[in-house]
């Protein structure tokens, strides 16, 4: 016959397992976890499927790529394909030299941005402006090493909305949204050395998402 201490411990002890995972869940470490370890296919068949970030305007995401980065993209890349919209177009940016070194997985979903000129930190914004001419598309640049959360480009994107005028980054700065008729002159401001510090300083009327789960990949 089960004691009625032993029903109470079992009792505590499945409701703190379910509550670890709320909390887990909540923040969204779980599904930090899984992208980590899962493969691409089933991200890239269920992103076709997703509804658009916005209907009236084209939105963009960008990123950059080192030959030391080849072999470790595949969590951040899974993470913009696990979200709650999809863009219009996701960049590449890779030097020239580089280009034959992007893994054939990679090109199915990004569209490779060959760069003759290394802009440094700017590597994953500078290319893209200088292709993407309209004033109100939206770009959204991100670092190859991070997760990136559930509804991290909804809420980007919501924000830009919300505030038109601006240039928006989230709270830990590892993503940066931009518009070209808000970064005139950006592109040319440090010909010498390009860095992600010159560029904030001419991005106009920079604003904070508050979004915090964005996380280093492992």
């Amino acid at each position: 016959m089960v004691s009625k201490r032993f029903m109470l411990i079992f009792t505590i002890v499945i409701s703190l397992i379910s509550l670890s995972q709320i909390v887990l869940s909540y923040f969204g470490i779980i599904r930090y976890i899984i992208i980590q370890m899962k493969g691409n296919e089933s991200y890239m068949s269920n992103y076709s499927k997703l509804p658009d970030s916005v209907k009236d305007k084209r939105v963009v995401l960008s990123f950059s790529l080192e030959p030391s980065d080849m072999d470790n993209v595949k969590p951040m890349l899974n993470s913009i394909l696990d979200q709650t919209v999809k863009v219009d177009a996701i960049f590449a940016t890779v030097k020239q030299e580089n280009k034959e070194l992007v893994p054939e997985w990679v090109k199915k979903i990004a569209v490779i941005l060959p760069s003759g000129k290394d802009y440094g930190d700017c590597n994953n914004i500078v290319p893209i402006l200088l292709r993407e001419k309209e004033e109100d598309t939206i770009i959204i640049t991100l670092q190859n090493d991070v997760v990136y959360g559930k509804d991290f480009i909804e809420s980007m994107v919501d924000e830009s909305i919300n505030h038109p005028k601006a240039s928006i980054q989230d709270t830990k700065g590892l993503a940066l949204l931009v518009k070209p008729d808000l970064c005139s002159g950006v592109t040319d401001c440090c010909s010498k050395e390009y860095t992600k510090k010159l560029f904030m300083q001419k991005v106009d009327n920079l604003h904070t998402l508050d979004y915090t789960e964005n996380y280093k990949r492992l």
